[in-house]
């Protein structure tokens, strides 16, 4: 039993040192490989151009807001200068557009007042042709009871009766030639406004 209790002994000792040794040792750095991940920002100006000035480094802490760098003007100036005179030109072009369309309106708007007057004047023809009519119509009466009396010869009549003749055809003609007047100012008038609407 002797020997039994030695090899007890002998591992408890080599027990007691391992354990001392994994507790009193120094300990030595574990070193591992792999991938970290970060948050990486990344970030783009609203405009292109060259940096001036860079005012933060890599690796510093940011605040919104914060100005991180500042981009040269030379290339936005070239820009503006080189754009300037197409916006100048684009700004004339509009007022010689708007020039065109109040002259448009104007041409309009004389072409509306002659075709008013035109009108004006056919409806005037129409009703003196029919003042005309009825002065002759009643002229030919009185006429044709003073020939049935036998105080005016037969060619007074005729005479009064081709004057009514004449009136009747005027008027007919006037009260036929006032719809074609106003179909005619009807499609100046659609034209006019059609030339305006395309400008």
């Amino acid at each position: 039993m002797n020997r039994e209790r030695l090899i007890q002994l002998a591992a408890a000792v080599v027990l007691l040192v391992g354990v001392a040794y994994a507790v009193f040792a120094p300990a030595k750095p574990l070193v591992l490989t792999g991938i970290v991940t970060t948050n990486d920002v990344i970030m783009s100006p609203q405009v292109g151009g060259l940096l001036s000035k860079l005012l933060v480094n890599e690796g510093d802490s940011v605040s919104t807001g914060q100005l991180l760098a500042e981009i040269s003007a030379g290339e936005l100036v070239a820009d503006q200068a080189y754009y300037a005179p197409s916006a100048e030109g684009m700004a004339t072009e509009v007022r010689e557009t708007e020039s065109a369309v109040r002259y448009q309106e104007q041409q309009m708007t004389q072409r509306v007042r002659r075709a008013e007057a035109t009108v004006a004047s056919a409806e005037a023809q129409r009703a003196q042709a029919a003042a005309d009519l009825a002065n002759a119509q009643a002229n030919y009466d009185r006429y044709a009871a003073l020939l049935k009396s036998g105080a005016i010869s037969q060619q007074n009549s005729d005479q009064q009766h081709t004057e009514l003749l004449v009136a009747r055809a005027k008027s007919e003609a006037a009260t036929q030639a006032f719809p074609t007047w106003m179909r005619v100012i009807s499609r100046e008038s659609i034209r006019s406004r059609t030339r305006c609407a395309r400008s």
